[in-house]
């Protein structure tokens, strides 16, 4: 609003007394560590908390919800005092490009503006949507690493039978489950020897019979015992906990050398990439290997039954070749 005047006349500040009532009517509030903060309206700030009290957000599971946050937070934090009216694509282009060399954190933020900026279209905050044909980084990296069966036999040769080490393993191995879900399994899952549970990021029910092996696992569990898995306080694990845990027990079976070379690693994620490639190897469906991973979509597990077709493929074709017949010469 224009402030006519000299500074501090009575038309100055009657102007300015009105700007301010109009500002603290139109700012958003959140709660901070000092109890509630105001925030300038029209700001990434006052969007991004908008989000949070929007359908959209509070519709999501808890998992995702804490997903998204944590990128919205550092969003906050690095950038939110920006105006969303202002806001162009060659700025968002900026934002990604500074973490270029983080690509998978780039097209996290980028992800998130996607999401925001129709809601800031529908506040009002702007008219056009600034995300539109922005492209994703390419990313360096194939995702989690997915386990050889010669790192199988490592940690099995380093976590023998009865450990808890072997049991998280064998918990992972022979359902696929995510370590959010692993880490809430207890005997109040199992019934006539199925594992059922429903899935904390999808919400997707999952019936999964114990395989013998697992089962050898859990009955090493004591009886009482709310959860499979305890912390050495004999408390359940939480996810972010458990996945640390881990971590330390693979790098004792000396399979987390390679992060020095800038390697991921292989972790608790890389082994439900297993079992869904051993599941493919197999010979089962894509419907089948969804009946356990749980996926939403088809498309996410026929990356595994097309390259375990591939490798089957490739290997008739070439028992199809018929031998030389002879030993080739000179040039030949």
């Amino acid at each position: 609003m224009p402030l006519p005047g000299t500074p501090y006349s009575s038309e100055f500040m009657d102007a300015y007394d009105e700007a301010l009532k109009n500002w603290k009517a139109s700012a958003v509030t959140r709660t901070g560590n000092k109890g509630i903060v105001r925030v300038a309206p029209g700001s990434m700030e006052a969007l991004i908390v908008a989000y949070y009290k929007s359908a959209a957000y509070t519709s999501l599971r808890p998992i995702t919800q804490a997903t998204y946050k944590g990128v919205l937070e550092s969003m906050r934090r690095s950038f939110g005092s920006l105006p969303v009216s202002t806001l162009k694509a060659r700025n968002i282009e900026a934002i990604m490009s500074s973490r270029a060399d983080r690509p998978e954190a780039a097209n996290s933020i980028l992800k998130m503006f996607r999401i925001l900026m129709p809601l800031a279209i529908r506040l009002d905050m702007r008219r056009d949507n600034p995300t539109t044909g922005i492209k994703k980084l390419k990313s360096r990296s194939s995702g989690y690493k997915v386990w050889e069966e010669a790192d199988v036999d490592a940690f099995y040769s380093r976590h023998l039978g009865g450990s808890r080490a072997r049991l998280a393993f064998d918990l992972m191995i022979y359902t696929g489950m995510r370590r959010a879900d692993i880490v809430q399994l207890g005997r109040q899952h199992v019934k006539n020897g199925v594992i059922s549970n429903i899935q904390s990021k999808t919400g997707g029910a999952v019936d999964i019979p114990v395989h013998p092996d697992l089962q050898r696992s859990l009955d090493t569990v004591p009886a009482g015992q709310l959860t499979f898995l305890v912390t050495e306080q004999g408390l359940p694990f939480t996810p972010a906990g458990f996945g640390n845990w881990f971590r330390d027990r693979v790098a004792e079976a000396g399979l987390r050398d390679g992060l020095g070379k800038g390697e991921m690693g292989l972790s608790a994620h890389g082994l439900r990439k297993l079992i869904l490639t051993r599941l493919a190897e197999a010979g089962c469906s894509a419907h089948q290997i969804i009946a356990i991973s749980g996926h939403k979509s088809i498309s996410e597990v026929m990356r595994y039954t097309q390259a375990a077709d591939r490798k089957r493929l490739a290997a008739a074709a070439i028992a199809t070749l018929r031998p030389a017949g002879g030993t080739r010469t000179g040039t030949d």
